[in-house]
């Protein structure tokens, strides 16, 4: 209520009273500050600065509200601002920045009151927003169409536009699984403001019809994730059905081609008490298994082909394993070339040991690297590779080692290549389980037990395989061999792989 002022007067005619109000002057605003520079700010992190209005004229002022307009990242919480001011009387609120984007930002805070003279008030508002700001081009990007098992590639540029420095942790695929990153960056990686890096990435259709996928990538950029998404159309091509009826009890071979040079004594002395381990873990499977020795030089089998039924088992393969430790051997760390040797004599010495659908699981067991190119620079470990499949096929072969993967000797160079390029089993014969390691062999060696080559050659990513009728995960490709490899078929007695054949690539 506006107070009253009364006064009284006498006249001739009598006393009167006048009626004034002492605050009907003229309403004035100041607003402080006129300008607020919140300066720079993170994305995650909120500023605020106290805007004070003050009544200021001779007679009472109205503030009627509060509105923002510029950009997004200023606010304030009292929009709704209503309130009358004394002469004298001030009220004060906060305006709040929180940025949006890492660049400058710009925006008005409007005052409005019953100021005749200003009625409008302006406060400029500015504030530059601090982060990393991941950009990746092209993005989004359509391959078009292509047939199956077809490779599309397309270089991606990963840009940081921010104004700060961003750390990329993780390019992870997303999709399918028909997309995939071939070339880029080491990670983590480091991009400052204004920096990129080139990223190659590829799709290759394994479903006919629209395919959708892409990146992500993980990084302190304030979104966390960043999705490039890519997207193409498989073409149809042939399919075919492939049957194969199962073996019960499938046929499997295993070599051991052991080092027994002076270091390797107590090696393939534990390697033989853990025999039992071994043959038991194949034997859950499969009595078809067949075991050859080799550690001299000529390539023949010690103590001949091993099977199930071979009296005194475990003691024949004792001495096969530590035989030579008298080292009359002069190639006994060259294991590829002895290896080598031993193939090229299957229809010799080593003859009954080899079955043609059998698969066949190689171990090589050494504390040194592998020699035989210190005898011919050529003999590079995918030299030997080319050799041992002119006689096994690729996909059958699986070289596996105990050797020198720590460096607590000389290395495992020549052996790490061939195992890696195969798939194999690398163990370390530093550190050694023998145990453990008698079981993996075993287990290593029956995954590879059934292993199916297509008659077509498969479009990777098309493939579908049922087991008795049931659709299956429990396989891998390799395409390579045009093979699929399964596990645990004990129980089974077909498998069905139907697949759309690969197509020559534009």
């Amino acid at each position: 209520m506006t107070p009253l002022l009364l006064m009284l007067a006498c006249t001739e005619n009598g006393l009167f009273v006048r009626q004034t109000d002492p605050w009907a002057g003229e309403a004035r605003i100041a607003v402080d500050p006129l300008a607020i520079d919140f300066l720079t700010a993170e994305l995650s992190e909120e500023r605020s600065r106290t805007v004070t209005l003050s009544s200021v004229g001779a007679g009472l002022l109205s503030i009627e509200g509060l509105e923002i307009e510029g950009d997004v990242g200023f606010r304030v919480e009292e929009e709704d601002l209503f309130v009358d001011l004394m002469p004298g009387e001030s009220v004060a609120f906060e305006v709040f920045f929180s940025p949006t984007q890492p660049e400058d930002h710009q925006a008005t805070l409007f005052v409005s009151s019953s100021d005749e003279q200003t009625p409008i008030t302006e406060v400029s508002l500015a504030g530059r927003g601090l982060s990393p700001w991941l950009v990746v081009t092209p993005n989004p990007h359509e391959y078009g169409e292509a047939p199956l098992g077809c490779e599309s590639t397309r270089n991606l540029v990963a840009q940081n536009v921010g104004n700060a420095a961003l750390e990329l942790s993780a390019i992870d695929t997303i999709g399918n699984g028909d997309f995939s990153v071939l070339n880029g960056p080491e990670l983590p990686l480091t991009l400052q403001p204004g920096a990129w890096a080139d990223i190659e990435v590829a799709w290759v259709p394994g479903v006919t019809g629209f395919n959708t996928g892409g990146q992500s990538f993980i990084s302190n950029d304030p979104r966390a994730e960043y999705l490039a998404e890519q997207s193409g159309t498989g073409l149809a091509t042939d399919e075919v059905e492939d049957r194969f009826p199962i073996d019960p009890n499938p046929p499997v071979d295993l070599i051991f081609a052991v080092d027994q040079s002076g270091s390797m004594d107590n090696d393939a002395e534990a390697l033989a008490e853990n025999f039992e381990t071994l043959i038991t873990t194949l034997e859950g499977v499969t009595t078809a298994w067949r075991i050859g020795v080799l550690t001299y030089d000529a390539g023949c089998f010690n103590n001949g082909v091993l099977k199930a039924w071979t009296p005194e088992l475990s003691t024949e393969f004792a001495e096969a394993v530590t035989a030579g430790e008298d080292r009359e051997i002069s190639d006994d760390e060259a294991l590829f070339k002895i290896l080598d040797r031993g193939l090229r004599q299957l229809d010799a010495c080593n003859s009954g040991f080899r079955r043609e659908d059998a698969p066949l699981h190689v171990i090589f067991v050494s504390d040194e690297p592998e020699r035989s190119q210190e005898q011919a620079a050529s003999w590079t470990y995918d030299y030997w590779l080319g050799e041992y499949n002119k006689v096994v096929p690729e996909s059958l072969l699986t070289p596996s080692g105990v050797v020198d993967t720590e460096d607590c000797n000389e290395g495992d160079a020549g052996y790490s290549e061939a195992i890696a390029a195969t798939g194999g089993l690398s163990m370390s014969i530093c550190t050694t389980d023998w145990a453990q390691y008698a079981e993996d062999i075993a287990l290593a060696t029956l995954s590879n037990a059934w292993q199916f080559e297509l008659t077509e050659q498969a479009a990777s990513g098309s493939i579908q395989v049922q087991v008795d009728g049931t659709t299956s995960s429990r396989w891998t490709f390799n395409p390579g061999s045009n093979s699929v490899q399964m596990n645990g078929l004990q129980e089974a007695s077909e498998v069905v792989i139907t697949y759309s054949v690969q197509e020559e690539c534009p």
